[in-house]
C-alpha cells in the first residue's frame, strides 16, 4: 500500500516510497490521472450563479425562484425556454384539469391536490379551481371528503366537468331561504356524483340551480347525484326571458327536502 516516508526513518528508500505515493494519482510527466474529471467539476461557489448550478432548498427541491422567469403557482407549468405559461387546449377540447382536496380527505389526495381546503370556507377554494380554467373550460376532480360551505358555488365557465369522488359532499348547515350551494350560469357543464348536504330535514337552501341571466344555460347533465337536507334538490331555473334548456338529471336520490326537482326552465328532463 502506498504511503507517505517517515521522517527519521525510511533512510535510503524515502525517494522511492515517494515516488510511489505520488504515482497513484499522478503519471509519470507529473500530469493528474484525473485531470479531466476535475476540470469538468462544478466548484461550490457556482452553486445558485449564472452559468453555474442550482441548489437545493430544505425539502431538497430546486427554488421556485432559481427555475424561470414569470410567476410559478399551481395552474402554470414551465416550458422550454424558462418561462411559467399556463396549459393551452388539448386535442380534446380540455385545457386543464384540477384536483381539489377536503381538509379530512386521505393524506394521498392532498399531497397530490392542485387546491387543498381547510375546513372552513371551502367554496372559496373550488371558486378558485373553476377560475382558474381556461376560457375553453376544463376537468375538476373532487376528491372524498366533506367540503364545508360558508357560500355558494359560481360554475360560469362552459365545457366543465365536476367530477365527484365517492364520499365527497358539498355541506352548507348554515345556509338560508332558496340560496343555493352550486349555481351553473353556463352551458355544456357536467356535474357527475355530486353530494350536497343543506341545513336539515327539509331544510334550507338549493343544491343545484341551473340559471343564467343572460344566454341561459344549455346542455347541463347531472349524473347520479345525491340531494338532502335542502328546500329543493334541483331546480331549472328562468330569469326574465332567459331559461334553462335540453338539461338533464340522470340517476341519483334527493331526500329529506322538501321539493325534489323543480322545472321552471323549457325541454328539461329528470
Amino acid at each position: 500500500m502506498s504511503r507517505l516516508p517517515i521522517p527519521g526513518n525510511d533512510d535510503g528508500t524515502w525517494g522511492d516510497i515517494l515516488n510511489d505515493y505520488l504515482k497513484v494519482e499522478h503519471n509519470d510527466d507529473g500530469t493528474l490521472k484525473r485531470r479531466s474529471q476535475i476540470e469538468g467539476a462544478e466548484q461550490a461557489g457556482n452553486k445558485g450563479q449564472a452559468s453555474g448550478y442550482a441548489s437545493l432548498d430544505a425539502t431538497t427541491k430546486v427554488p421556485v425562484t432559481q427555475l424561470g422567469s414569470g410567476t410559478a403557482d399551481n395552474t402554470t407549468f414551465l416550458r422550454g425556454d424558462r418561462t411559467w405559461a399556463t396549459p393551452t387546449s388539448s386535442a380534446d377540447g380540455k385545457a386543464a384539469t384540477f384536483t381539489v382536496a377536503a381538509n379530512d380527505s386521505p393524506s394521498s389526495a392532498k399531497t397530490t391536490a392542485s387546491y387543498l381546503c381547510t375546513g372552513t370556507n371551502d367554496h372559496t377554494v373550488l371558486q378558485a379551481a373553476h377560475d382558474a380554467l381556461p376560457s375553453n373550460g376544463g376537468d375538476i376532480y373532487i376528491e372524498s371528503g366533506v367540503y364545508v360551505f360558508g357560500g355558494t358555488l359560481n360554475i360560469t365557465k362552459s365545457n366543465t366537468r365536476f367530477i365527484f369522488a365517492g364520499g365527497a359532499t358539498f355541506r352548507w348547515t348554515s345556509v338560508t331561504g332558496t340560496t343555493p350551494i352550486i349555481q351553473v350560469k353556463a352551458s355544456k357543464v357536467d356535474l357527475i356524483n355530486p353530494r350536497c348536504q343543506g341545513s336539515g330535514a327539509k331544510g334550507n337552501g338549493i343544491g343545484i340551480l341551473l340559471v343564467t341571466d343572460t344566454t341561459g344555460s344549455h346542455d347541463v347533465y347531472i349524473e347520479s347525484p345525491e340531494m338532502l337536507n335542502l328546500d329543493t334538490g334541483i331546480e331549472y331555473g328562468i330569469v326574465g326571458s332567459d331559461s334553462t334548456g335540453d338539461c338533464a338529471t340522470f340517476s341519483g336520490t334527493i331526500h329529506d327536502c322538501k321539493t325534489g326537482i323543480k322545472n321552471k326552465g323549457f325541454t328539461n328532463r329528470a
